[in-house]
């Protein structure tokens, strides 16, 4: 089993065609993943969503970040409706998925939104305030600065 596997499960969704693809193969190659945890009950997470968006369309062609959408929400239709409404096209942890409570408390998520950086490398944090540095600063000076600690 592989460390992405181990701490994220084996599968994730993704926007193309909603469908699953392996953990390994979707953050292959990756530098950063960034872990979004949001739900659409909450308002400062429909506020964000917007901003992490346009901070990812900005950055993706630098093949260097993921980001992993781990839904607070309090079922799957609500998660996948937030989604498709409000996400980039970045990966969804599966809403059955164990992993996403472990992670929540590994990391010790208090508050929604938020957004953690880890090295892809070691899994190590970056930065827990991933949604104070993308919503301030321009996406190509965030991602470079996320880099500089890695």
């Amino acid at each position: 089993m592989s460390i992405f596997s181990s701490e994220f499960g084996d599968e994730l969704i993704t926007p193309e065609g909603l469908g699953l693809v392996p953990t390994e193969k979707l953050l292959e190659g990756k530098a950063l993943i960034g872990l979004f945890f949001a739900a659409h009950w909450a308002p400062p997470s429909r506020q964000f969503t917007p901003v992490l968006k346009e901070f990812y369309e900005a950055v993706f062609d630098s093949g260097k970040l993921e980001i992993i959408f781990i839904s607070a929400d309090r079922s799957e239709e609500e998660m996948m409706s937030y989604y498709k409404e409000s996400h980039g096209s970045w990966a969804v942890m599966p809403f059955l998925c164990s992993q996403r409570q472990i992670l929540k408390e590994k990391y010790g998520v208090r508050g929604l939104p938020s957004l953690l950086i880890l090295s892809a490398a070691d899994l190590k944090i970056i930065t827990k305030e991933g949604r104070n540095k993308i919503s301030g600063l321009e996406p190509n000076v965030a991602l470079d600065e996320f880099l500089s600690f890695i």
